[in-house]
């Protein structure tokens, strides 16, 4: 599900992206990103994103139709590899040339490990 903030920006002119919320993250274990992205002008070529506040990128994976202005879904399995606050930044570049980054990052909470009982 995607979050709230899945909606274009009225006049803008860069391309944007969107992080869904990340209910349950936990250290170890697999979590699906998922998000949108749409540029006013152009499709969408790449999708980006860090987990480490912008020190590492891997590219997404876009899924479905990819028409200007209405976008494009995008998502990227991850696996934390420390529990704790990261920070996921996105980079969206179009068929246009230009490219935007998410600044200053979304913040996402890892939680441990999960034990088994017994």
């Amino acid at each position: 599900m995607l979050s709230h903030h899945t909606q274009p920006v009225t006049g803008a002119t860069l391309p944007t992206s969107t992080l869904a919320h990340v209910d349950a993250a936990v250290c170890q274990e697999l979590t699906v990103l998922q998000g949108r992205a749409w540029s006013p002008r152009a499709t969408i070529s790449v999708v980006e994103i860090s987990t480490d506040g912008g020190a590492t990128w891997e590219e997404t994976t876009l899924t479905g139709d990819n028409d200007p202005s209405e976008g494009v879904e995008w998502e990227h399995p991850w696996r934390p590899g420390e529990a704790g606050t990261h920070v996921v930044v996105l980079r969206t570049s179009d068929s246009a040339g230009s490219v935007a980054t998410t600044e200053p990052g979304i913040r996402v909470t890892v939680a441990p490990t999960r034990r088994l009982a017994g």
